[in-house]
């Protein structure tokens, strides 16, 4: 394997784990090994482009950094420059994208597909939202959140949401949650 697709490799890796380095201005390089030869590096890249192409993995791998953030307390800190913005946590809203595989999370969306094209940095055009309100407490966790299409999403954050509604968000994320993270075990 020649350096500069070992390379691009690393830095995938490092888009990956959403790991940016700020005084190089591109995700961070892996560590690498000093004596790694070809071998090991095809070895480590299919290792990890395996990884990254299982979804159920990428969704536990997305989880486990969100749990960790929240356990480190990067949760529900204000944001300095937007007055009383939260932080939230990037690996969740991954997560979640990840798991609702381009279609609206909303089993009451009419047309959940209709925003299967992707944007021009080729994500979804879906919307992560808290399904209890992140200012208000709201976990920042994939589980307490949910994909919706720029319809659902008006309609749930411009209109009284009932009691009813969020319950059935709640379930169904947690329900997804749940069968993405069997499925990586």
């Amino acid at each position: 394997m020649n350096r500069s697709r070992w390379e691009c490799a690393r830095l995938r890796h490092g888009e990956f784990h959403s790991d940016w380095d700020s005084t190089a201005g591109h995700f961070a390089l892996p560590t690498e090994e000093p004596a790694a030869d070809a071998l090991d590096r095809c070895r480590m890249t299919v290792a990890l482009l395996r990884r990254m192409a299982d979804p159920a993995l990428r969704y536990a791998e997305l989880n486990a950094r969100a749990e960790h953030a929240v356990r480190d307390g990067k949760s529900h800190r204000r944001r300095p420059q937007g007055g009383q913005r939260l932080s939230r946590i990037a690996a969740s809203r991954h997560a979640v994208l990840e798991r609702s595989q381009g279609g609206c999370e909303n089993p009451r969306c009419p047309d959940p597909r209709y925003t299967s094209a992707l944007s021009r940095n080729s994500s979804y055009l879906l919307e992560v939202d808290h399904i209890d309100d992140h200012a208000k407490g709201g976990a920042d966790l994939p589980k307490a959140m949910i994909a919706s299409c720029p319809n659902c999403h008006a309609l749930k954050t411009r209109r009284k949401v009932t009691d009813e509604f969020r319950a059935l968000l709640r379930s169904t994320a947690l329900a997804r949650h749940q069968e993405l993270l069997a499925a990586a075990r």
